[in-house]
C-alpha cells in the first residue's frame, strides 16, 4: 500500500522557496528571473509561490531581511566580546569573507541585486541595513575611548570605509577572473584591509 506523502511544514516551504530564489537570482540576475523560475527550482506549483510571497521583489526583500538580521546579530556578538578593538575589526572582516566562502550565491544577491530595489531604500530596510554599520562604528568608538585609535577619526565614516572595502573586493571575486581566491586568498585580503585600517586609525 502506498504511504501517504508527508506534508512539508509551511515554514519549511517558505525556506525552500527562498533558497531556490537565491540560486535563481545568483545565476540569472534578479531582472532576468521570473517567479516561474523560482517555483521550478523549488519544485512547487507556481500558484503556491503567491501563498507565501507577493512578488519576486517581496521574496528578495525577505531574503535580505532574514539574512541581514543574522549578520547584524553576529557583529553585535563580536562587538560585545572583551577582545581589543583591532581584534574585533579583524573578526568582522573574517565573518564577512566567511559568509562569502560559505554562501557565495547569497552574498552575490545581497551585494548585487538587493540595492537595485527601490523598496530597499525605504525607512524600514535602510534602518536594518544601517544597523550593521552602527555595530562596526561602536567598535571604532571603543577603540577611540581606549586610546587605541585617533580621537579625530569618525566612527561612522570609518565603518563605511571598512565595509565598503570588503564589498568592493567581493565584487571583484564575483566578476573579475583576474581577482581569484587562488591569487588573492581570503586571509591575505583580510590582512591587507586590517593593516590599512589600523595604520589609518592608530595613534
Amino acid at each position: 500500500m502506498k504511504q501517504p506523502r508527508k506534508k512539508t511544514p509551511a515554514g519549511e516551504k517558505e525556506r525552500v522557496m527562498m533558497r531556490a530564489a537565491i540560486k535563481v537570482f545568483a545565476g540569472k540576475g534578479y531582472y532576468n528571473s521570473r517567479v516561474s523560475d523560482i517555483a521550478g527550482e523549488a519544485d512547487v506549483a507556481h500558484g503556491l509561490f503567491y501563498h507565501y510571497f507577493e512578488s519576486k521583489e517581496d521574496i528578495l526583500l525577505k531574503i535580505f531581511q532574514n539574512s541581514w538580521k543574522r549578520f547584524v546579530n553576529r557583529i553585535d556578538s563580536i562587538a560585545r566580546q572583551p577582545d581589543e578593538p583591532i581584534a574585533k575589526i579583524r573578526q568582522v572582516m573574517e565573518h564577512v569573507f566567511w559568509n562569502y566562502q560559505q554562501f557565495p550565491d547569497l552574498m552575490k544577491v545581497l551585494i548585487m541585486d538587493v540595492p537595485r530595489l527601490n523598496s530597499f531604500y525605504d525607512k524600514k530596510n535602510q534602518s536594518l541595513h544601517g544597523s550593521f554599520f552602527k555595530k562596526v562604528a561602536d567598535i571604532i568608538r571603543e577603540g577611540k575611548e581606549k586610546g587605541v585609535f585617533k580621537s579625530t577619526v569618525s566612527a561612522t565614516v570609518t565603518s563605511h570605509i571598512l565595509i565598503g572595502a570588503a564589498d568592493s573586493i567581493i565584487r571583484q571575486y564575483v566578476y573579475n577572473p583576474e581577482f581569484s581566491r587562488k591569487k588573492r586568498p581570503f586571509d591575505e585580503v583580510i590582512d591587507q584591509i586590517v593593516m590599512v585600517a589600523v595604520q589609518g586609525l592608530a595613534k
